[in-house]
């Protein structure tokens, strides 16, 4: 069964990384990006601002949770992108 999964505009920092919300067949999902994720998502343009760092990634960000989401890797009602996530999205 395919999954309807949307990605409203809200989103905000936690600790030292970004909370975004996801819509799953209507459902609201929480989605958290590590600042580790973030850092690692593109070094070469890192600056110390999860929120720049997000804006800037939102798309490759928005396909990790994804795919996640897609593969189950779902805890309670949040998925986590912590830096590992993002290499083997980079491969």
């Amino acid at each position: 069964m395919q999954l309807t999964i949307e990605f409203p505009e809200a989103y905000g920092p936690i600790g030292d990384g970004v909370s975004f919300q996801a819509r799953v067949d209507g459902a609201s999902l929480a989605c958290i990006v590590t600042g580790g994720a973030l850092e690692r998502i593109d070094p070469e343009n890192w600056i110390d601002d999860p929120i720049a760092q997000f804006e800037r990634n939102k798309e490759r960000l928005h396909d990790i949770a994804k795919s996640l989401i897609e593969g189950g890797h779902v805890d309670g009602r949040t998925v986590m992108i912590n830096s590992g996530h993002v290499t083997q999205a980079s491969r």
